[in-house]
């Protein structure tokens, strides 16, 4: 899974001109577990069933998308097999 895809959005700026930015989509690295757990318990740790336990056995164990934008984390998408299929968790996402 080294394979990475970069694609470009452009946001909307004041005034109405748009600045276009590229979001880099690339797996985990074991040394983005820190930073991720930090982003997702800034997104989910108010969420009832929160438990900083799962939480780190889900970056640690599935299969864990993070998207960088600038080199900065812009967020992450979580993936798992269940019985049912292929469950994605909610998207974390900065602004």
């Amino acid at each position: 899974m080294s394979a990475f895809r970069l694609y470009d959005r452009v946001v909307e700026a004041e005034g109405g001109g748009g600045v276009a930015s590229t979001v880099e989509i690339v797996p985990r690295a074991e040394t983005d577990l820190p930073q991720l757990f930090g982003f997702a318990s800034s997104v989910f740790a108010g969420v009832p069933g929160w438990s900083d336990e799962q939480v780190l056995e889900v970056l640690s164990r599935d299969v864990v998308f993070v998207a960088r934008e600038r080199g900065q984390l812009a967020g992450f998408v979580a993936l798992w097999r269940e019985e049912s299929g292929l469950t994605c968790s909610p998207p974390a996402l900065t602004g």
